[in-house]
């Protein structure tokens, strides 16, 4: 085997004369800073054993503790407590650098390493169009952006409100009350629809609570909370005369197609309670439940006979 040529000289290697553990950037600005050095080192590497019939694996060099390797197809360069190696094979015969490649509009690469005349090592950071992605789960504070997601929980109705575990669902004031409509038949004042699966449990309930007032006359009046079509409120037909009234009711899930509730109707001298047990209804799981407040003059027919200013109602697990 011949001899080994005499180790090159570096014009600049004294930054790690002392370092055991050099970084790959280190590496590659030692050899750009000698690159006539290396060159002429390896092209004398390249003369002396281009007729040898044995492999270039065992040409290896140590300078200040930096093994320099030459292979049968390029060379390495290693050193430190716990190597590092840079190799340079057939992989950068068409580049003159080494580079780091980004994903459009998620990570950004800024530079590169030029192997034969220096260059700024990659910086790799997050894009500045980078948008988030579907798999984000934890979100902390939000500052700026864009953020967008669906709803939280189901939402209540035409109350704009989402379900809680305990709270208000809805709460409705009419600075000018509202009266019902001309015609003996009902006329709604509240409408209330609750999703499929609101009470998605047995025990959960809610309550609602309404108030307004009489017209100023003898006319026949009626109060009415209606399921559907089944009355769970009912004032019954009263002649009160310019007076407040109130009410509430509590709706109760048994099971997932029956309820129970409880009502209570109040005014001057009048006091109506009327209890609703195991009532039969559509699966709750499947199907929305509409919760209706009526007011009428069903037999004069008056208009404003009734008056709502108030309707609320909670929720409870």
């Amino acid at each position: 085997m011949p001899s080994l040529l005499a180790v090159p000289h570096f014009d600049s290697y004294d930054t790690l004369l002392y370092k055991t553990n050099p970084t790959i950037q280190e590496l590659i600005h030692l050899l750009s800073n000698n690159e006539r050095s290396l060159n002429s080192y390896l092209q004398s590497i390249n003369n002396q054993f281009q007729d040898s019939v044995e492999s270039v694996n065992s040409v290896a060099t140590v300078i200040s503790n930096l093994l320099l390797k030459a292979e049968d197809v390029g060379f390495t360069i290693s050193g430190g407590v716990n190597p590092r190696t840079l190799i340079v094979d057939l992989n950068l015969r068409a580049s003159n650098g080494l580079f780091v490649a980004g994903t459009s509009n998620r990570i950004q690469s800024i530079g590169g390493t030029t192997l034969g005349s220096g260059g700024q090592v990659s910086v790799v950071d997050i894009d500045p169009s980078y948008v988030g992605q579907e798999s984000i789960t934890v979100v902390g504070n939000i500052h700026t952006g864009t953020w967008t997601a669906g709803d939280i929980t189901v939402p209540l109705g035409n109350s704009g409100q989402r379900v809680r575990t305990t709270g208000r669902l809805l709460s409705l004031t009419f600075p000018t009350p509202l009266g019902n409509s001309i015609g003996t038949t009902e006329s709604t004042f509240i409408s209330f629809i609750l999703p499929a699966n609101s009470l998605s449990q047995d025990g959960q309930s809610i309550t609602i609570y309404t108030s307004g007032h009489f017209a100023s006359n003898g006319n026949d009046k009626r109060v009415r909370i209606n399921l559907l079509n089944t009355p769970l409120l009912d004032s019954g037909i009263v002649t009160l005369n310019n007076t407040d009234w109130v009410s509430t009711l509590q709706l109760v899930r048994i099971n997932t197609t029956h309820i129970s509730t409880s009502s209570v109707f109040l005014s001057t001298n009048t006091s109506i309670v009327k209890n609703t047990s195991n009532l039969t209804i559509l699966d709750l799981t499947l199907n929305t439940l509409q919760v209706t407040l009526t007011g009428s003059s069903p037999t004069t027919g008056a208009a404003n006979d009734v008056l709502v200013s108030l309707g609320i109602m909670d929720y409870a697990s």
